[in-house]
């Protein structure tokens, strides 16, 4: 099965980004009705609504392009002649 042919077409493209931004909003929603420990806030940027969610966005978002920019064309970059 090959399954190119769904992650090529721009209808499921639109359809995975609109899932994914449904799932970073219900995240930030269900924040809302999470209880809050005072114990374990050391820092005021913990009581921000969404501040976990949005953290791990950019996170990731920064692993994401540290990966690709850096380490793939300066660590994992090979010649087109490597293997021959």
């Amino acid at each position: 099965m090959d399954l190119t042919k769904y992650f090529e077409n721009p209808k499921f493209v639109k359809k995975m980004k609109n899932v994914g931004k449904a799932a970073l909003v219900l995240v930030v929603f269900l924040d809302l009705f999470s209880p809050r420990h005072p114990e374990h806030i050391h820092v005021e940027s913990d009581k921000w609504v969404g501040f976990y969610a949005f953290f791990g966005f950019i996170a990731c978002y920064i692993f994401i392009v540290v990966s690709k920019k850096i380490l793939g064309r300066i660590w994992l970059y090979k010649s087109e002649d490597y293997y021959d």
